[in-house]
Formats: structure tokens, sequence, C-alpha cells
């Protein structure tokens, strides 16, 4: 089992799991490793942490709920369960950054 900041990854909800399916099915070239929480502070904290180990690029870290969540500039918001999905994805971009989040 892997772990990220001794949290342990749960089962993935059926309809997770069901369309990360049909994106692999679609898009075979499509290279990443998704790991749902039900619960985390940030799902940025495991990114980071698994990227300062050397963690490869494809990460993806899904929360149900977080109870820390924040974006650019230290903003922070309320991340409810069941009211939205939260995640971050380890990217090792070899172009420049400044485009990625504009296009995000």
């Amino acid at each position: 089992m892997i772990e990220f900041d001794g949290r342990v990854p749960g089962p993935m909800p059926p309809d997770i799991r069901e369309a990360a399916a049909i994106l692999r099915q679609r898009r075979p070239e499509a290279r990443f490793d998704l790991r749902w929480f039900d619960t985390l502070p940030s799902t940025m904290d495991i990114v980071a942490a698994a990227a300062e180990q050397g963690r490869a690029a494809g990460l993806v870290v899904v929360a149900d709920c977080q109870t820390a969540g924040r974006g650019r500039r230290g903003h922070t918001w309320s991340s409810p369960a069941g009211a939205g999905l939260y995640l971050s994805y380890l990217a090792r971009p070899t172009r420049d950054v400044g485009l990625i989040t504009l296009a995000a």
C-alpha cells in the first residue's frame, strides 16, 4: 500500500473509478496515478511532498474534503465533502510553466 505523509489512500468512489477507466480507454497515452482520499488538509501538501521525494510526473491526489485547502498567493477556500472535486497534479514540465496555470 502506498502512503503519503502517513496517510493511506482509500478506495475510489465508483463514479471516479469509472471516469478514470474511460479516460484510460480514450487516451491510453495519458499516464497518471490516481489516489483518492476522503479527507486531507490539502491535496497540494501531498503532491509537494511526493515531488520532493522524486516521485514521477502523473501523480493525481484527489480528496472529497480538504480541511486546509489553499490556492495561489496563500488564498484559502472552503472544501466541504460532497460539494466539489479537489485535486492536485504532479507535473514536471520541460517548457515555460507560465501558460500552464492560465490553460488550467
